[in-house]
């Protein structure tokens, strides 16, 4: 099966998440240089929790590009970045959709 790239939906729903993400962020303190040291010590704007994210994809996937991550590396990326937030500041934000974060077909093994 060959990996589908990420619908204009998709794409949305990562920008809502991105802002819904430096809202929490801002409510719970944590600025961009608590996130990363290399980042100014100012509040997380929806931009700054994109460049995070760019981060664990260019990590994880091989590219910092977000639009260019399918379906499927999107929801890896979304999950390891979420548990890393949650894990190091208590902070988490469910993906803004009725559906899965990314909706992937499974391919079954008989």
């Amino acid at each position: 099966m060959s990996e589908r790239q990420r619908t204009l939906l998709q794409n949305r729903a990562a920008h809502k998440y991105f802002r819904l993400m430096a809202d929490e962020m801002i409510k719970h303190d944590i600025t961009q240089r608590l996130l990363f040291e290399s980042f100014k010590d100012m509040e997380m704007t929806e931009h700054s929790v994109k460049l995070a994210f760019q981060r664990v994809a260019l990590a994880q996937c091989g590219t910092d590009k977000t639009h260019k991550l399918s379906t499927k590396e999107m929801t890896e990326v979304y999950d390891i970045f979420d548990f890393y937030i949650n894990q190091q500041h208590g902070v988490s934000v469910d993906w803004p959709s009725n559906s899965p974060p990314m909706i992937v077909e499974h391919e079954v093994s008989a």
